[in-house]
Parts: C-alpha cells; sequence; structure tokens
C-alpha cells in the first residue's frame, strides 16, 4: 500500500481505537497493541510519503514536528482513554483510589492533543507525499484523537468490564 494519506488516516484511527481499549479489561491488551501500531502505521505513512517520488520540499525539521505531534496525539489519545476510566470508576465506585478526572487534567488533554495535532499537520505541509492544502483537514483528524478514544471507552464501559 502506498497511500501516505490513507496510511496516516488508519494510523490516527488506531491510536484513537487503541486509547479507547486501554482501560478495559480483555479487549485492553488488544489496545496495548494497537498503539505501537498506530505509530507503525504513522511511519509507513511517512515512508510512502518520502519515496513517493514527488519534489523533496521536506526538511529534519518537518519530518521531527510529523513524529512530534504524532507522539503527542497518542499520548493525548491514551490520556483521553484514561480519563473517561476515571470518570467511569468514580460513577461505579465513589471511594476508588484512582484520582478523579479533574477540570484540569481535561483541559491538559486538550492541549496535548492541540499541540501534538499543530505540529502534525504543520510538519505534513512540507513534507512529500501529502498535499499542502490539506494542513486544517489534518489538524481536526488529528485532534479529535483524543476525545473519540474518550468516547470509544465511554461507549463501552457500560457493556465491557472495566480494570478496578
Amino acid at each position: 500500500m502506498n497511500n501516505p494519506p490513507l496510511l496516516l488516516a488508519a494510523g490516527l484511527v488506531t491510536l484513537a481505537l487503541a486509547g479507547g481499549l486501554t482501560q478495559l479489561v480483555f479487549i485492553g491488551l488488544l489496545g496495548m497493541l494497537l498503539f505501537p501500531g498506530g505509530v507503525l502505521l504513522v511511519g509507513l505513512a511517512l515512508r510512502a510519503g518520502r519515496e513517493s517520488g514527488e519534489s523533496p520540499g521536506s526538511s529534519l525539521a518537518s519530518a521531527g514536528a510529523v513524529w512530534g505531534g504524532a507522539l503527542l496525539v497518542a499520548a493525548s489519545a491514551f490520556q483521553g482513554g484514561s480519563l473517561a476510566f476515571s470518570v467511569v470508576i468514580h460513577r461505579v465506585h465513589p471511594g476508588a483510589i484512582a484520582p478523579p478526572a479533574s477540570a484540569s487534567a481535561w483541559f491538559a488533554g486538550v492541549l496535548m492533543a492541540l499541540a501534538g495535532a499543530a505540529l502534525l499537520s504543520a510538519g505534513l505541509r512540507r513534507y512529500p507525499g501529502f498535499s499542502p492544502d490539506h494542513g486544517l483537514r489534518w489538524f481536526a483528524v488529528a485532534a479529535s484523537v483524543f476525545p473519540v478514544s474518550a468516547a470509544i471507552f465511554l461507549l463501552l464501559a457500560p457493556r465491557l468490564p472495566i480494570t478496578a
């Protein structure tokens, strides 16, 4: 598969899914395996972009920005699932030992997602295989990984056992 945008989209979806599944009991093992899988898909997207034969307008800085952004987005996916877990566990067990999901923790997760999305989209504007006109779209997709991972956990938690 030599379609860099499709590989990157698959990597971001995989990271969101991993963040949402990690806190669930048995499926959480799958979620933990999906994190490196998502990062691998991002790497494959960058490699496919580099090998696309387009004029190399990228630099080490743009590749670093993409990787830094992808890692921040991955961390925000895990943060989104963890905060959603904290909300659910305190609803089920009010005296749970896990720290409650504070507004500042949610704000920090949003900032992490936005910073990662900004780095990723800025780096992709100069990376071969990616259109410089789609920076805002990549920003929106990458920034949505944090809330989507939380939503996935919140949707599955009532149906599946959570780690408590």
